[in-house]
């Protein structure tokens, strides 16, 4: 006779069927400027966040992840905004954060966010930290400042550019880039003329340098309107020349009308958050039917940044992961040397910046005014400690 299973054997069956969709609820932390004159690219960040991790919610659920993401407002006082992070560091299931702010704003969580064993990936850093100890938990998806102006000058020599009028403002992240440049130039055999512009007479006297050295190729790092007085100034000289620029702001937009035809116009990999930069196509459809609007191309680094903190939740090897673990889990395994295909390129984390960066080749013409061309994944120069 056949034999009825027992109501134990049944419960027990349940729970194991159970196991494999039982949903750990965990958290990524979005910390960005929401208010403020900034908001436009916080809201970018946010927004492209929030479609990376809902693109990728059938597969978490599968895996047995229940990921919320959290949004903090980082345009608050100091106060304000300790508190906040501390708040996020102290959270239990936070495993992950995206963080798009200030380089003051970005190292004062670093230092909080180290203790805590919390992964914070900064999608648009590229000053240094101000402490390596900091390094194990924070990421960088734009490489620092002065390997921006290496790669610059890897640019430089594959053009055979001889004399280069370098040129530059007073801005901190300005004078690194340039740096970079100069080293990486003058080691390869370039001829490099050094031009700091800080008044009006600097810049007369610089198109005096600029007509008398007729340089291959004047290498500008600094502000957006700084640049286009150069160009216009290089373009009513008689010898126009080739105006390569690397901004120092990444928000600053280009203005509409920089653009020449008489000047050649090449736009640095320095500003891999450009707010001018063009986005994936296929992400700003998406971004579009999302939020009808198009996003800024700072978006698809924030589009990236949340990709790779769930991306080991996904690994072979969570079932049995608790929420509590899902932290240390995260952040060994972006460190273990794994490459993530990201939107803006392959990414590999040897020391916590990555070793692949997306580059601007050229520029084209657009409503808004010139628009860099991305081409994701390529590296004109090699990364430093990678």
């Amino acid at each position: 006779m056949k034999r009825a299973p027992s109501a134990l054997l049944i419960l027990s069956a349940g729970i194991l069927a159970a196991c494999g969709r039982v949903e750990r609820k965990v958290r990524i932390a979005v910390l960005t400027d929401l208010t403020g004159p900034r908001a436009v690219y916080g809201e970018g960040i946010r927004h492209a966040a929030t479609l990376a991790l809902e693109e990728r919610r059938g597969a978490l659920l599968a895996a047995g992840w229940d990921v919320e993401l959290r949004a903090f407002d980082a345009s608050v006082s100091a106060p304000e905004l300790d508190t906040t992070i501390r708040g996020i560091a102290s959270d239990p299931d936070t495993f992950c954060a995206v963080v798009h702010t200030d380089s003051d704003g970005n190292f004062a969580l670093a230092k909080i966010f180290h203790p805590a064993g919390l992964a914070n990936i900064l999608p648009a850093e590229t000053a240094s930290l101000p402490d390596p100890a900091y390094q194990p938990e924070t990421i960088f998806l734009s490489p620092d400042d002065r390997s921006h102006g290496a790669s610059d000058a890897e640019g430089a020599l594959s053009r055979a550019a001889v004399r280069i009028l370098l040129t530059t403002d007073a801005d901190a992240h300005a004078l690194s880039i340039a740096g970079g440049f100069r080293d990486r130039a003058q080691s390869g055999g370039l001829t490099v003329y050094n031009f700091q512009i800080i008044s009006e007479q600097d810049l007369a006297d610089w198109t005096s340098s600029y007509q008398s050295i007729r340089p291959d190729l004047v290498y500008f790092s600094g502000s957006s309107q700084l640049a286009l007085s150069l160009l216009d100034r290089m373009a009513v000289s008689g010898f126009p020349g080739s105006l390569f620029f690397a901004q120092d702001n990444p928000e600053d937009p280009l203005p509409s009308n920089f653009t020449s035809d008489s000047v050649t116009l090449m736009f640095s990999p320095a500003t891999a958050d450009s707010g001018g930069a063009a986005v994936v196509p296929a992400t700003m459809n998406n971004y579009r039917a999302a939020y009808g609007a198009d996003p800024p191309a700072i978006a698809q680094l924030g589009y990236d940044a949340a990709s790779f903190c769930v991306s080991p939740l996904l690994k072979k090897g969570t079932g049995n992961l608790s929420p509590a673990a899902a932290r240390s889990w995260v952040l060994d395994q972006l460190r273990v040397g794994d490459v993530y295909q990201g939107l803006t390129g392959s990414y590999t984390f040897g020391n916590g910046r990555p070793c692949r960066i997306p580059i601007y080749l050229g520029a084209q013409n657009s409503p808004s005014g010139w628009t860099p061309i991305i081409t994701p994944g390529l590296a004109l120069g090699t990364i430093p400690d990678c």
